[in-house]
């Protein structure tokens, strides 16, 4: 299973309010769907027919990664809009700075390390391989792109 990117959500009172960024739609559901949903994220997936119709109809979980590639390919062809290939890079998890803000200081549980310079050389080649896709990207996420080792090769590989 793969769960999009483009999607958020909020509390309010005893529910959650879900918006997918894709198809600017929103709907309200229960707390468990956020634990459902962080389950496929861990690669611990609950089964729960339910839950997984509702993500699905709502198009934020796909049956796969293929799919939900598909998904966006199709999605981008009947839009006037370019949609990113890549969003963004997490060129390094690691980040010397414990900001109250940021998750990665406190909920951040996988091992640090760096993108190997052949996943950035294949992720650049794809995204000059699909011309209609504008390839937007920034490094960001859970570390701090400055200290990643490949930073110094990433202005020529990536732009």
């Amino acid at each position: 299973m793969f769960v999009s990117p483009f999607w958020s959500y909020r509390i309010v009172k005893d529910t959650i309010l879900f918006t997918n960024w894709v198809t600017k739609r929103s709907a309200i559901h229960s707390p468990q769907m956020i634990e459902y949903l962080e389950g496929i994220f861990a690669l611990e997936p609950a089964i729960d027919s339910a839950k997984f119709a509702w993500a699905s109809d709502f198009e934020i979980l796909f049956e796969s990664q293929s799919d939900a590639d598909k998904y966006f390919l199709e999605l981008g062809d009947r839009s006037s809009v370019d949609f990113p290939l890549i969003d963004q890079i997490e060129l390094t998890n690691r980040c010397p700075y414990t900001c109250e803000m940021c998750p990665r200081t406190d909920h951040m549980n996988r091992a640090l390390g760096d993108m190997p310079m052949t996943s950035l050389n294949e992720l650049s080649q794809r995204s000059r391989d699909i011309r209609n896709m504008s390839g937007f990207s920034t490094s960001r996420t859970f570390g701090l792109s400055t200290v990643a080792r490949s930073n110094s090769l990433c202005g020529e590989r990536v732009g």
